[in-house]
């Protein structure tokens, strides 16, 4: 426990348990999330002519 009362870790940097690979909990019988990626297209890039208030760099 931090002095501010807070919960951040171990005394050393990268203590305590690592995470499980994800095959091994869903085996286990485990709650698992798989992280859903944003599908972004190219074409939805802001160009800059949009930019009109934009500073001249």
């Amino acid at each position: 426990m931090a002095k501010d009362g807070t919960n951040r870790g171990g005394r050393r940097i990268r203590a305590g348990d690592k995470p499980h690979p994800l095959v091994d909990k869903i085996a286990a019988g485990k709650a698992a999330k798989i992280l859903e990626v944003p599908d972004l297209h190219p074409e939805s890039m802001l160009e800059a002519d949009d930019l009109d208030d934009a500073a001249d760099l």
